[in-house]
């Protein structure tokens, strides 16, 4: 019933900037320094971690428009809320005022013309409140492409790729040395598409911090997911077929106790985030991730040769 045009459930997260956050990318970080492309103004490196800011919708936002002479003419944004099983669709007006709008839950479902709610019978009813829905409609932004819950992850070795029939997804692993002190930024990506972000490592007096920064403009992060391993044969596909795991962003982690005093421990980042290219208004567009670049390849070249010198 519904055709996804547009979609932007993103939170403007205007973040400070955290000084102790530097970006340190050392020569000697594990086999080769991490591969960080070109920025473009999307995102600061030293945009500070990154927290959910939860909305009061927990389900989607949808929006379907139509335009004449490259000028919008109407707009439906339709809204569900998981938490309290009610569904919203209002139709906008180019000004802004509601043509008609339907509203359903489990059990019923009732109609608006602009003027009064009416059940399936035409029987006139008392219906919910819509303002709330305008601040939806003021939020469209009628350019670009959405995309919804898709994986933010770690710009890495390629499990699918590297380890054949463990997992058909496009996850990635990056070991971290973790005998020197510092603080070191790896980057991260979308939809195995567009860099976005930068994942921040530091190692400090025996433990380990991981933390990640976030472009501004449209994106929201859903699900946040981060774990340590120190064996890649402990990944297995139980674990990939719905990640989970009880480390935390921005938590030390001790290298002695929770990963058995190793040298080398391999990181996984599987973050759910719903974005929009272009990031903002101003049109520019995030970096493409290209897996054939030469310095790229050579950055995980060095990182599949610190996993096979793992455990040896």
């Amino acid at each position: 019933m519904k055709r996804l045009i547009a979609l932007i459930t993103a939170v403007l997260m205007l973040l400070s900037v955290t000084a102790g956050l530097a970006e340190d990318i050392a020569a000697d970080a594990g086999a080769s320094a991490p591969y960080v492309p070109a920025r473009s103004g999307y995102y600061s490196p030293n945009a500070g971690p990154t927290r959910i800011e939860q909305s009061e919708m927990k389900g989607y936002l949808e929006y379907e428009a139509s335009y004449s002479g490259g000028k919008l003419q109407e707009l439906e944004v339709e809204l569900e809320n998981s938490k309290t099983d009610e569904e919203y669709e209002v139709l906008y007006d180019s000004k802004g005022n509601i043509v008609r709008a339907e509203y359903e839950t489990s059990d019923h479902e009732i109609y608006y013309d602009g003027k009064t709610w009416t059940d399936e019978k035409g029987n006139t009813v008392p219906g919910p409140d819509l303002a709330f829905v305008k601040k939806y409609y003021n939020r469209f932004y009628p350019h670009g492409q959405s995309y919804l819950n898709n994986t933010m992850g770690l710009v890495g070795v390629s499990l699918r790729d590297q380890y054949p029939g463990l997992t058909d997804k496009w996850y990635n692993i990056v070991p971290v040395d973790l005998t020197k002190d510092g603080s070191w930024s790896y980057p991260m990506a979308v939809s195995n598409k567009y860099y976005m972000g930068n994942c921040v490592v530091t190692v400090k007096d025996g433990n380990v911090t991981v933390d990640y920064t976030i472009p501004y403009g449209r994106f929201y992060v859903r699900e946040q997911c981060m774990a340590w391993f120190t064996d890649v044969k402990d990944i297995d596909a139980n674990f990939l077929n719905n990640p989970t795991s009880d480390f935390r962003f921005g938590q030390p982690v001790s290298i002695s106790g929770d990963l058995k005093g190793q040298d080398t421990a391999i990181l996984f980042i599987c973050n759910h985030v719903d974005y929009a290219v272009p990031l903002r208004k101003d049109g520019r567009r995030p970096s493409r991730l290209l897996r054939g670049n030469p310095d790229l390849r050579k950055t995980v070249a060095g990182y599949v040769d610190m996993l096979e010198k793992m455990n040896q």
